[in-house]
């Protein structure tokens, strides 16, 4: 689904209740038309302008800040579109270029006054899926890891991050609760 957003200066929160009310593994692909945007999920947070993007995971917490009126395109995308456990950490910032690409692809799609075949629809939503794994593979590039490198040490720092107030957390609860060896 492509949903144009336009709306006053809001805050957007998915928080944990809200995730237990309405589970989802669905990736949110947003493309930032007007306005800015300050989007974040676990650690990671970005500050959008018009042309950049993010993607974040439904299955976790994550906000979205307008200061002021902005426009932004909103797409709900099924994670196996974009290569299943591959994207399970969320969060990545999409950078102007794939932006732009999308914010074409999505505009396109909602001007369009005919209803599409499904043929269209399938078409449409391969070149999506096909732009979305790019970014993934780019930001694998980017800092010479592997996506599963990459979506692995986010893991560890999110578990770590969010029981540091456990006294019972040492490296041997982390290895165990990760299924890795102490010295991994």
């Amino acid at each position: 689904g492509i949903t144009d957003v336009r709306a006053s200066a809001q805050r957007a929160r998915r928080t944990r209740a809200k995730i237990a009310q309405a589970p989802s593994d669905d990736m949110i692909v947003v493309v930032h038309v007007e306005g800015a945007c300050h989007v974040g999920q676990r650690s990671q947070s970005a500050t959008l302008r018009p042309g950049d993007g993010a993607l974040v995971s439904a299955e976790q917490s994550y906000f979205f800040d307008f200061p002021d009126r902005f426009r932004q395109l909103v797409l709900k995308v099924p994670r196996a579109l974009i290569q299943g456990r591959l994207m399970r950490g969320g969060g990545f910032r999409l950078a102007g270029g794939l932006g732009n690409l999308l914010r074409h692809l999505a505009l396109a799609t909602l001007d369009e006054p005919d209803v599409l075949s499904a043929a269209e629809e399938n078409g449409i939503e391969r070149a999506l899926g096909e732009l979305l794994r790019s970014a993934v593979t780019q930001l694998a590039s980017d800092t010479g890891r592997q996506p599963a490198e990459l979506l692995r040490y986010d893991l560890e720092q999110a578990f770590i991050r969010q029981n540091l107030a456990d006294t019972a957390l040492n490296p041997a609860s982390v290895a165990a609760q990760l299924g890795l060896s102490q010295r991994t």
